[in-house]
């Protein structure tokens, strides 16, 4: 039976029998020749094979939805500093916090050295 683990920082493993590999082909794993085994550092190719999932690839998955849901937020309850007479709005205090959090959080799966919020003019 095919089994789809997690190794961090983020590297998800598919391992699976010859006959089973157009599984790993199909959603978009590479072959590592070196270790013999399919991976990805894609959460959505790994979420195509969610089924085979055992519990460290199952929180991997929790943890990657959470930090969705968290990009996704409208507002944040934080205390920003800005020139006098002058107020973040709900949507940019969410989009500092969620920055902030990215960037202190050194050892999550999804943790870079810097953040770029690259919304269009006006958004």
């Amino acid at each position: 039976m095919p089994t789809l683990t997690f190794e961090p920082p983020g590297r998800f493993i598919f391992r699976c029998s010859f006959e089973e590999r157009a599984l790993a082909k199909t959603t978009g794993f590479r072959w590592d020749d070196e270790r013999k085994q399919w991976f990805t550092e894609l959460f959505v190719k790994a979420r195509d094979l969610e089924r085979f999932a055992d519990d460290r690839a199952k929180a991997a998955f929790y943890a990657a939805s959470q930090h969705v849901a968290a990009s996704r937020a409208v507002d944040a309850n934080v205390v920003i500093p800005c020139p006098d007479g002058l107020a973040y709005l709900p949507y940019q205090k969410a989009g500092i916090a969620f920055a902030l959090k990215i960037f202190n959080h050194k050892e999550a799966a999804h943790s870079r050295r810097g953040v770029l919020i690259a919304d269009e003019m006006g958004l």
